[in-house]
C-alpha cells in the first residue's frame, strides 16, 4: 500500500474513509464506519445530531411542564447555595428523562430545545413577575402616588362588591386553605385595621382568628374576632388556579410603608434569585446531554 502524503506523526497504513488521507492512532477520530481525519469528522453531521420535529415539540412541552412546575414552586425555593446544590441535581435527574424523550439525541438542537421549553414554561408560571422584575407591591405603590383615590376606603367598596364569590369559595373550599378578611376594630379612641383567618361565615356575621401584630392592648394574636360583612374592608384567599384575590388593600397598605421608610420596595434581589435558580435548575437539564461527546 502506497502511503502518500508523509504524515507528521510518522508512518501510518492507516487512512480516513472519506477523503483517504493519511491517518495515525494519534490524530484520528474512531466514528461508527471507520477512521477519519479530524478535518472530515468535524465536517459530519451524523444522525445523532439530528433533531426530527415531533422530538423536538414533545422534548419542548416536556421542558415547559418543568419551567411550570419551577415556577409554581420557586417561592418554596429557600435556602441559598444549598437549594441551588438540590436544584442542580434535580435538574440532572430530569435532565436524563427529557434526554431519552429526545431519544438521546445530541448536539446544540436539542440544548436550544431544553432551554426554549423551560423558559416558556416558566413564562406562563406564576414566576412570571420575578422573573421580569415585577412586584404586585412596587405596582401598587406607584399606583397609589399617580391616584389617591386608590384608597383603604376604594378598597372596601370592591371587597362588598366582590363579597359573593369570596363567601362561595369559603364554602367551597378545600383542606389548608387560608380564607381571611380585614376590618376595623375599635378600643376607646383607637382603632386598628385587622386581618381575620375566617373560620366561619353565619348570615351576615364573619368570626375568625386574629393574624399579625395589632397595636391595641386588648387584642392578640390568635384572638377570635367577629365583624359584620358591611364593616369589611378587604379580603383575600388563593383560588383553585393558584392565584390570588381580593387584597385591595395593598396599595393602601404599600404607601403607608412607602410614607414611613421613605423608599419604594425593591424587587431586584427576589428577581435575581428566580433567574439563578432557573440557571441552575436549566444547567442540571441540559448536563446529560453536554456529558456525552459526540463522536461522527
Amino acid at each position: 500500500m502506497k502511503l502518500g502524503v508523509p504524515h507528521s506523526c510518522g508512518e501510518s497504513r492507516l487512512s480516513c474513509v472519506d477523503c483517504k488521507e493519511q491517518v495515525c492512532p494519534s490524530c484520528m477520530e474512531l466514528c461508527p464506519v471507520g477512521n477519519r481525519c479530524k478535518k472530515c469528522a468535524s465536517r459530519f453531521t451524523g444522525h445523532i445530531t439530528k433533531l426530527p420535529f415531533p422530538i423536538m415539540m414533545r422534548t419542548a412541552a416536556a421542558a415547559a411542564v418543568v419551567g411550570f412546575a419551577f415556577g409554581y414552586g420557586q417561592n418554596l425555593l429557600w435556602g441559598g447555595f444549598y437549594i441551588w446544590i438540590v436544584l442542580y441535581f434535580l435538574g440532572f435527574a430530569v435532565g436524563k428523562v427529557l434526554h431519552k424523550l429526545a431519544s438521546h439525541k445530541l448536539g446544540k438542537k436539542v440544548v436550544a430545545t431544553i432551554l426554549g421549553g423551560l423558559l416558556v414554561g416558566a413564562m406562563l408560571s406564576p414566576a412570571r413577575d420575578a422573573l421580569l422584575g415585577r412586584n404586585t407591591a412596587a405596582e401598587a405603590m406607584a399606583a397609589f402616588k399617580n391616584d389617591p383615590s386608590n384608597s383603604l376606603t376604594s378598597s372596601a367598596v370592591k371587597a362588598k362588591k366582590h363579597f359573593p364569590k369570596f363567601a362561595q369559595a369559603f364554602k367551597d373550599r378545600g383542606n389548608n386553605k387560608t380564607f381571611s378578611i380585614l376590618a376595623p376594630f375599635k378600643e376607646g379612641n383607637a382603632e386598628d385595621h385587622l386581618w381575620l383567618a375566617v373560620d366561619e361565615i353565619d348570615g351576615d356575621k364573619i368570626t375568625g382568628r386574629v393574624t399579625g401584630n395589632p397595636i391595641l392592648t386588648d387584642v392578640e394574636r390568635g384572638d377570635v374576632k367577629s365583624a359584620n360583612i358591611q364593616d369589611i374592608e378587604d379580603f383575600r384567599y388563593i383560588d383553585e388556579d393558584g392565584n390570588q384575590q381580593g387584597f385591595y388593600s395593598i396599595r393602601h397598605e404599600v404607601a403607608d410603608i412607602a410614607a414611613e421608610y421613605g423608599e419604594e420596595y425593591d424587587s431586584s434581589p427576589q428577581t435575581s434569585s428566580t433567574w439563578m435558580s432557573l440557571l441552575v435548575l436549566a444547567f442540571g437539564l441540559i448536563s446529560p446531554v453536554l456529558s456525552v461527546k459526540v463522536r461522527n
